[in-house]
């Protein structure tokens, strides 16, 4: 297991980035979405719905205080004739309370892909 640290001012930033980041995936996404075709429709469904779960996180995070601390875990995963996982987690603290707030799946799963893309973590079909 590997973890990155953060602070409220870093993390800010990263979520700036991941959210521009996840926003121009979900427009190319959208823009195959068809009223002809109902798998289109409900994959759109699910994905607005992540969207708004992550929007939501994205504003609870801007307004945590300034000593808050994030910790980024995550663990590459790989066994004999199974594909490889990343796994990740968040863990937000502050000097006053640990687990601050618990972020969505949604969330921790933008900012995972996020943070494949960019190589910030290794991708596991690189170590494989």
């Amino acid at each position: 297991m590997h973890t990155l640290s953060y602070s409220q001012a870093e993390m800010e930033t990263l979520l700036t980035k991941v959210l521009s980041h996840t926003c121009k995936q979900q427009q190319q996404a959208l823009d195959k979405v068809e009223l002809s075709d109902t798998a289109s429709l409900l994959l759109g469904a699910k994905n607005s719905t992540a969207l708004a779960d992550f929007f939501t996180d994205c504003a609870l995070l801007k307004n945590s205080p300034e000593t808050t601390v994030y910790f980024i875990s995550f663990t590459v995963t790989i066994q004999d004739a199974h594909l490889p996982v990343t796994s990740l987690s968040i863990h937000v603290t502050t000097p006053e309370q640990q687990d601050y707030v618990q972020l969505t799946p949604a969330t921790l799963t933008f900012i995972k892909q996020y943070l494949l893309d960019t190589r910030i973590i290794p991708n596991p079909y690189d170590i494989a």
